[in-house]
């Protein structure tokens, strides 16, 4: 009776000790792991007071596309963007902004006056710009040619103004079957819109996906959107250009913190 007693509390401490091990080698993987997460590398809190600054000390270069988020800026009981200068021109294309301005010339107006748009971004003293061109050449110019003019007027910009950030505003899609040349297509837009990504990232520049918030399953526009089965959008649907802008400037923002 003895030799069974004693050989249960044998078998019991070998229990213990095996169970006690096992907790301390989970403690050390544990506590291993701990170490390898980086704090810094988190994402940074930015707040949506920040994010409107950052939005408004902006300058927006483009076509109508721009000229109708400006209309909807303004008929918002809470404009997010009052303080920000909005240059556009309707039907302009990156061919317009490259030429000489002119009485016949489609140019941005600022303080009353067509301008070149690097002059007039000059005049704003804003820190930043973001531009939404293109749509309009490529109903007369192939993609290659188009990513050169963009790639020409950055450096304009670059050169009037060293210290301007540039934010590039991807196009959107096509509402299917609407487009009015060979490049103009969604196909075309795609290609357009990933080689001015790898334009971007090239100079250091920021790059924003406007076509994912307003496609469908099959990569066009979705007709929802459009206000004339074409690329135009519904007034009420700029919301999306807006939430866009914000969520990127979030993330815009948390890299410099």
């Amino acid at each position: 009776m003895k030799y069974i007693k004693f050989s249960f509390c044998i078998i019991m401490l070998l229990l213990f000790c095996i169970s006690f091990s096992k907790n301390n080698m989970a403690t050390e993987i544990n506590t291993e792991t701990s170490t390898q997460f980086d704090i810094n590398n988190l994402p940074k809190y930015v707040s949506e007071d920040e994010i409107t600054t950052f939005l408004n000390n902006s300058v927006y270069l483009g076509d109508s596309i721009v000229m109708f988020f400006y209309s909807f800026t303004q008929r918002k009981e809470v404009n997010n963007f009052c303080d920000a200068t909005f240059l556009f021109a309707k039907s302009m294309r990156l061919n317009d902004v490259l030429q000489e301005v002119s009485r016949d010339s489609i140019h941005p107006t600022y303080m009353g006056q067509k301008r070149l748009a690097e002059d007039a971004i000059l005049l704003c003293g804003k820190k930043n710009v973001f531009i939404y061109l293109g749509m309009c050449d490529l109903i007369y110019t192939d993609i290659n040619t188009n990513i050169l003019m963009y790639q020409s007027l950055i450096d304009r910009i670059k050169a009037k103004i060293p210290d301007v950030k540039i934010h590039i505003i991807s196009l959107t899609y096509i509402v299917r079957n609407s487009g009015r040349s060979a490049f103009q297509t969604n196909d075309g837009i795609r290609l357009f819109n990933y080689n001015l990504k790898v334009m971007c990232e090239n100079n250091n520049i920021g790059f924003i996906d406007m076509a994912s918030p307003y496609s469908n399953q099959n990569g066009d526009m979705d007709p929802e959107y459009s206000s004339d089965s074409y690329f135009h959008i519904k007034s009420q649907y700029y919301s999306l250009w807006e939430n866009t802008l914000r969520g990127y400037a979030r993330q815009y923002l948390s890299t410099l913190k």
